[in-house]
């Protein structure tokens, strides 16, 4: 393997995530991957992730429904916790 090769992690429908907003990182349930996309490709974004938003914060309510980029749906295996902050692991993919 090459140094410079990423290791990507794949995730599908139904796995645990956190949608990644201004209003911090929202537990949400995946629902449908609409087209397959990476985490770390965000300009132009790729894919797109059908969720149910589980909590209420920020403009978001709980059981709401919506469609968003695949770098915005950070599966949760792939989020370290902090005391002040996240950390985001992007070598993951939606299929």
């Amino acid at each position: 393997m090459d140094s410079n090769e990423r290791i990507v992690t794949t995730y599908h429908a139904g796995d645990p995530a956190y949608l990644d907003s201004f209003a911090g990182m929202l537990p949400v349930s995946t629902l449908e991957v609409i087209t397959t996309g990476d985490g770390w490709q965000a300009a132009p974004s790729s894919g797109e992730i059908k969720i149910r938003v589980n909590v209420t914060r920020g403009g978001y309510y709980t059981g709401e429904i919506i469609v968003r980029p695949a770098h915005n749906v950070v599966p949760r295996k792939q989020v370290r916790k902090r005391k002040f902050s996240d950390r985001i692991n992007s070598d993951y993919a939606w299929e």
